[in-house]
């Protein structure tokens, strides 16, 4: 019977303060020693859990600071990428299709003319010339009054009077030689004031147009017929046609030394396949 009950003495009963101080006095302990065990349990739980705040506080920073460096090597690729669009410059389409391209800029355009015409053209070959500028860090086509504040003449009554946009190109005939097309606004004015302007088209265009010399030239101007359209004509003193002007359809300027290079022209304007306009 006392084996019985001695056996029943083993089985856990519910732990309380009462009976944990009892039995660590019992075993030889102190209440004092009872307490400061009871501290550093409660130290280490609190311990622990500052421990567990600062991690959880040093891994959102880290966090944070990732994002940061994402966001701004994404701004670094960004803002190149942006820079290499800007640097980036398609020439808008010319008044007429052209057999190829080559660019120079306005600033040296001046020096740039005679190795312009000195570009290997096949024979017939037309091709444009972009005349650009440089604004910031933007490329952009020339306008007309940039293109006569180039030449470093005065502005013909005209250029008000005719879009802003203009072709400048080369045409081979067994020679290169430029030409300049303008598209008129107002044909009325432009008619009047080019007849105004022959008096200083010669001196004014004789660079870009690649002319001879102010000594071996006459006086005036003189109408003919070429291709079924009026054009105006320029003589050497010995006859020799230097310089022409037509205006095409009320619609279109053209200034060229060549007649070949005139007929293509005339020829390009004719036909909807090479007109951009």
């Amino acid at each position: 019977m006392v084996k019985q009950i001695e056996n029943k003495s083993n089985i856990s009963v519910m732990r309380t303060f009462k009976t944990d101080t009892s039995g660590y006095v019992g075993s030889g302990g102190s209440v004092i020693g009872m307490a400061a065990k009871q501290e550093k349990i409660k130290n280490n739980k609190n311990n622990n859990s500052n421990n567990k705040n600062i991690k959880m506080f040093l891994l959102f920073i880290s966090f944070l600071l990732l994002i940061g460096s994402g966001y701004f090597v994404f701004s670094l690729i960004n803002k190149s990428v942006k820079k290499e669009e800007q640097e980036v410059f398609i020439t808008p389409k010319p008044i007429l299709v052209s057999d190829d391209e080559y660019e120079v800029n306005i600033i040296d355009l001046n020096n740039s003319i005679e190795n312009i015409l000195k570009l290997p053209l096949k024979e017939r070959e037309f091709v444009y010339i972009p005349i650009l500028k440089t604004i910031g860090n933007q490329t952009q086509l020339s306008v007309v009054d940039d293109l006569f504040k180039s030449l470093k003449i005065d502005f013909p009554d005209f250029i008000s009077d005719i879009d802003d946009r203009f072709m400048y190109s080369l045409y081979n005939s067994k020679d290169n030689f430029p030409v300049l097309l303008f598209k008129i606004n107002s044909y009325s004015h432009v008619f009047v004031d080019m007849l105004e302007w022959e008096k200083y088209i010669y001196e004014d265009l004789e660079k870009i147009l690649n002319l001879q010399t102010k000594n071996k030239v006459k006086d005036s101007f003189y109408d003919i017929e070429i291709r079924n359209n009026d054009v105006r004509v320029f003589d050497d003193v010995e006859g020799n046609h230097v310089l022409y002007y037509s205006i095409v359809n009320r619609k279109y300027l053209i200034i060229t030394s060549n007649e070949n290079a005139l007929k293509e022209v005339f020829r390009r304007l004719s036909s909807f396949q090479f007109l951009n306009d």
